[in-house]
């Protein structure tokens, strides 16, 4: 018999790591290019990610396997052995006498996986996503087993093939919840009992992120519209309330000048709020926050009194 079958949610965990292995790589670039304070300067930008195009392209290539597994975690919904190739002679020899792990059987082609999902599963992914996922893996196989020269991977295209790959496979969680899980459950959790993922850190990944996005993405994957941020109350109490690492991950909704309810684009609170106008003559804020014996403005983070 076959043993140690996958389930879904093995399938999709994997992916998932994926993506975040690749945003790993490309916010780390990404953090380097803007605290050195030359990212204003085209030419040396240019000759920056020129440098780091092997970087750029692993990237493509774990988002492209991040793909993969999502979609197989679709199908193993349904049956883990769909996935199997269906030719009995594809099969390990012995597995009619004796008992083989599921990952010893040859598997379907990940070209087939889109076309087997659209079959079997209840919901039908778009037609934008199978365009994406054969530039994507046209892009892969290109990186993987060949050397064009000509081929460059920019900054924008490796963090739209993990944010829009995301958006379509993975329905029940936000971009942005996910990071900060991988991060929370990182290899530091494991070695620093005390180890706890920093909220600033999300922020500060979001804040290098959206250099390279639309307004229209922004909004896509981070639910970020233009209208101005606020601190998360949420947010903030999680990393001690110091100044210097404010998250700025709240915004009004709706947006209007009586609105009296902030969302986080992050934990996805909602906390209620006092329009009046900050103390604080050099802050343009009225969106405070009622504590117990003060207000607090969610903009420039001053007590006042209420």
């Amino acid at each position: 018999m076959i043993t140690e079958i996958p389930s879904s949610d093995d399938f999709k965990a994997a992916g998932i790591d994926f993506f975040n292995m690749a945003w790993d790589i490309i916010t780390d670039l990404s953090r380097y290019l803007h605290e050195s304070g030359l990212a204003d300067d085209k030419e040396i930008t240019e000759e920056y990610w020129l440098y780091c195009q092997r970087r750029l392209a692993l990237t493509i290539s774990l988002a492209q396997q991040g793909v993969e597994f999502l979609l197989k975690g679709r199908i193993a919904g349904i049956s883990p052995f769909l996935l199997l190739a269906q030719e009995s002679r594809a099969w390990p020899k012995e597995s009619a006498n004796k008992d083989i792990p599921f990952a010893d059987f040859r598997t379907i082609n990940s070209s087939d996986l889109v076309k087997i999902h659209n079959t079997i599963c209840p919901i039908r992914l778009p037609a934008d996503f199978s365009q994406h996922h054969k530039k994507l893996r046209k892009l892969r196989n290109t990186i993987m087993h060949t050397v064009k020269l000509s081929l460059t991977v920019t900054i924008k295209k490796a963090y739209l093939a993990i944010l829009e790959s995301h958006f379509y496979l993975v329905d029940d969680s936000t971009w942005l919840r996910n990071r900060f899980s991988y991060l929370e459950d990182g290899a530091e959790s494991y070695i620093f009992v005390e180890y706890h993922c920093s909220t600033s850190q999300i922020y500060d990944e979001i804040l290098v992120a959206q250099n390279y996005l639309t307004n229209r993405e922004k909004k896509k994957y981070f639910n970020l519209s233009r209208s101005r941020r606020y601190i998360c109350p949420h947010c903030w109490d999680s990393v001690s309330r110091k100044f210097d690492t404010i998250p700025l991950l709240a915004q009004l909704k709706p947006n209007k000048p009586q609105g009296t309810r902030i969302s986080c684009i992050l934990c996805e609170t909602n906390s209620l709020v006092i329009r009046k106008k900050c103390t604080n003559f050099e802050c343009k804020s009225n969106v405070l926050l009622r504590e117990e014996k003060s207000l607090t403005c969610l903009l420039c983070g001053n007590d006042q009194a209420s």
